[in-house]
């Protein structure tokens, strides 16, 4: 998911901010607004939203997107604004934790996605609640998600984003208790990765395969104790730190900290 990118100052805080809720942070559900708002108006929320999440203000940065999405829900609102709104909203919420909001909120978003039509944004989008259905432990969800993406992803013929449908892919098979195809998986997300020679499909790429190396670790570690559990950590510790340097020149602190964490 890239962010929407805006030299824009920020305005007010939104009123209404997400709280702590029994499972984490929780953000509100869509309703969608009533009628289609103006385009500059869209813009603007998107571009508070954008700087928020910049800014790591990510509550103000969930809030707007709310407001931004809402408005681009009604069937007669730009398409161009409705994706990018969707993929900015889907990362906002991703990066919020509010993962169990967008899993939620996806039963409206989808399928309007998918009435536009097969684009990029629909595939960024879904990856993105592939990731938190899995989180949430919607495993079969995730694995319906994974798969349409992965084959949306095909039909456009783009090598990046045929990468980053395979890395939900593996992420999934990885939770869903088989990381050796999880690896495989992402060993070919990373391949088509470093193909296309986009840095940020290289950066999940290397940033997911560490964490579907330390998960073998752990399931190795259970059944077999540390010392023979060990091998994966070797390569894990490789994709970590070529990960945290494309992380550091990328400047994004969200990627950093996930990497570190792992290290």
């Amino acid at each position: 998911l890239a962010p929407v990118t805006s030299s824009a100052r920020s305005g007010p805080e939104p009123d209404v901010v997400p709280v702590d809720g029994p499972e984490g942070p929780t953000a509100p559900t869509l309703p969608a607004a009533t009628g289609p708002a103006d385009p500059a108006s869209v813009r603007s929320w998107l571009e508070q939203a954008a700087e928020a999440r910049r800014d790591g203000r990510l509550a103000a940065a969930v809030e707007w997107s709310d407001r931004a999405m809402r408005a681009v829900l009604d069937a007669a609102a730009d398409r161009e604004l409705r994706a990018e709104a969707a993929q900015l909203r889907a990362l906002c919420l991703f990066q919020f934790g509010a993962l169990h909001a967008l899993v939620d909120e996806s039963a409206t978003v989808l399928p309007i996605l998918r009435a536009d039509g097969p684009a990029a944004s629909l595939v960024r989008v879904m990856r993105a609640v592939c990731l938190a259905a899995n989180e949430t432990g919607q495993f079969g969800l995730a694995l319906s998600l994974a798969q349409e993406c992965q084959q949306l992803a095909m039909g456009t013929g783009d090598r990046g984003l045929q990468s980053l449908a395979l890395n939900a892919l593996a992420c999934t098979f990885e939770r869903l208790g088989d990381p050796w195809q999880g690896e495989r998986l992402m060993a070919e997300a990373l391949a088509l990765a470093r193909e296309h020679g986009q840095r940020a499909e290289i950066l999940i790429a290397l940033s997911n395969f560490t964490a579907l190396r330390i998960g073998r670790y752990y399931l190795l570690r259970d059944a077999r104790g540390a010392d023979e559990a060990r091998e994966p950590l070797v390569p894990a510790l490789e994709t970590a730190q070529e990960a945290l340097v494309l992380a550091r020149e990328q400047g994004d602190p969200f990627p950093q900290v996930l990497i570190e964490g792992n290290l």
